[in-house]
């Protein structure tokens, strides 16, 4: 079906990614900025930070490009090396193993990504590959608070997601008006989603402005 629709396809994440950046950068504005007016900085920032966030997600989509280039190899070894030994219980261990580095290096590349546009927002700055190397300092200083914090929030957003999909499984397909309660439930997903995104962009740009702040001695 992606080999059939790749226009369609790439169409949707370019639309899709578009929309993000403008949303972020108004969010990333008005937690850096509470007391200001929400709605004007909301719209001026998405816009103004926009292109500066665009160029951060194309490096970020070639990394994880890399990624996945380097574990498919990495499951061809894999797959080389077990062939033989004909142990089920061994290729699970290795495969989830593969599967849980590949994760890690996924939400790496995506915390790096989300607190490069922070500090990008935050310092109003135009230096991509300046504010990438602050960034790698800022997360090798505070990786287990930062690494953590973002492990927390994603668990939260999984879970949600779970609850939402054994939810619909038990809502019956008739009569139709089941069908408002699946509607009200996708509705209810949906804040959901925004809400956590919410709370992700609030606790790096908090996170980041706690590290960062100015210690003033008395």
């Amino acid at each position: 079906m992606i080999d059939k629709l790749p226009i369609l396809l790439l169409s949707i994440i370019g639309i899709n990614l578009f929309v993000q950046k403008l949303y972020q950068g108004g969010l990333i504005a008005v937690f850096n900025n509470p007391k200001k007016n929400h709605v004007s900085d909301f719209f001026y920032s998405g816009v103004k930070y926009w292109y500066r966030f665009f160029k951060v997600s194309i490096t970020v989509i070639s990394l994880l490009v890399l990624v996945f280039t380097i574990d498919a190899e990495f499951d061809g070894l894999i797959e080389y090396l077990i062939k033989d030994l004909n142990s089920v219980f061994l290729d699970l261990i290795i495969r989830s193993l593969r599967y849980l580095i590949l994760l890690f290096f996924i939400g790496t590349v995506s915390i790096i990504s989300e607190y490069t546009q922070v500090y990008l927002a935050i310092n109003d700055s135009l230096k991509i590959g300046h504010a990438l190397r602050e960034i790698l300092f800022f997360i090798k200083n505070n990786f287990l608070l930062v690494f953590s914090t973002y492990l927390i929030v994603s668990i939260i957003g999984a879970l949600g997601a779970i609850v939402y999909n054994i939810v619909a499984i038990y809502i019956p397909r008739s009569p139709f008006y089941y069908l408002i309660l699946t509607f009200i439930l996708q509705q209810m997903l949906i804040i959901f989603r925004l809400a956590i995104t919410m709370f992700t962009y609030a606790t790096e740009v908090y996170i980041y402005k706690d590290q960062n702040a100015e210690i003033v001695n008395k």
